[in-house]
């Protein structure tokens, strides 16, 4: 493939060359000097100050630009490895701006159905696989952007149900501000559906913990150390929810412990949560769809995890 790549290249010089030997005129304002070499051993066909070559990168999904990049400055003529490494780094830029976690669907304890949001997901690899070989005469490249919708729907929620993972873990502590923080983020994520391949992200359903949402002040580890910080408790939620998805087979993506023992898990059982940091995401690979259900009575805190029938 890296010959393939470096001949394309050759190929494109070559030609460029060529048009500005027959025809020097059209070719002047965009290159100054032009050298035509053998490609036998070692040389190579080179050309100097090539002008300005644009490629527009669009998102396929909304048809609208995200990036323009300069293959003359990225070293698409002068250096393969550095224009590899520069476009990585662009393609990670992008995947920073683009990538976005799957917010499902879910029936509210009220009996609201809330729509989901889809995950959006750049393949980096690929894209730079893409730009490796695009054509010096192309304008225009769709970036290699996956898109999916949650897949439950509303009548998915009248189903019967059978329990597949449960776990119960008592809350620790009797202040009022974490008592309030968990029972809100439990609220939250209660009737959460998850279709085939549809993932879980506790910082993409529930986002900040701010006061705005009625989060209130709880204690948090950060550092090790105990600090009140908003939404203080809400990695008691995290964590029940992560012990009885991790009983019910669900397949765990991302998952950070805490920096010191938490008392309402065993050690090692734990899933912290610092948004947008460290976040719990885990995925139903199961044929069947699953719902997870969570409530908080008295000082205890239940997270199920149902298989629908």
């Amino acid at each position: 493939m890296k010959w393939g790549n470096q001949l394309l290249r050759k190929r494109h010089l070559y030609v460029l060359s060529a048009l500005c030997a027959i025809i020097l005129v059209g070719c002047k304002s965009q290159v100054k000097e032009a050298s035509l070499v053998s490609d036998i051993g070692e040389k190579s066909i080179g050309i100097k100050d090539i002008g300005d070559t644009q490629i527009n990168l669009v998102d396929p999904t909304s048809g609208k630009m995200v990036k323009q990049i300069n293959l003359t400055s990225l070293g698409y003529f002068q250096d393969e490895n550095q224009y590899k490494l520069n476009i990585k780094k662009i393609a990670n830029e992008i995947g920073k701006q683009i990538d976005q976690k799957m917010i499902p669907s879910r029936m509210t304890s009220d009996g609201i159905w809330k729509e989901g949001k889809p995950s959006y997901e750049l393949f980096e690899k690929e894209l730079v696989e893409d730009l490796m070989d695009v054509g010096m005469w192309e304008r225009s490249r769709a970036l290699p952007i996956v898109k999916k919708r949650p897949i439950a729907q509303s009548k998915d929620a009248n189903r019967n149900t059978e329990v597949i993972g449960k776990y119960v873990a008592d809350i620790v502590g009797t202040a009022n501000g974490k008592i309030e923080n968990i029972r809100l983020s439990a609220n939250t994520i209660n009737g959460v559906i998850l279709g085939k391949g549809d993932r879980f992200s506790f910082n993409a359903l529930i986002g900040d913990t701010t006061p705005d949402k009625g989060y209130q002040l709880g204690k948090e580890i950060v550092a090790g150390k105990l600090v009140d910080g908003y939404g203080g408790g809400v990695c008691q939620t995290s964590s029940t929810l992560y012990n009885a998805a991790d009983q019910a087979g669900l397949k765990m993506i991302e998952r950070y412990s805490h920096s010191k023992p938490v008392g309402y898990v065993p050690i090692g059982r734990d899933a912290t949560i610092a948004y947008p940091y460290f976040d719990l995401v885990f995925e139903n690979a199961n044929n069947v769809l699953v719902q997870i259900f969570m409530k908080v009575e008295g000082n205890r805190l239940t997270a199920e995890i149902h298989r629908l029938i």
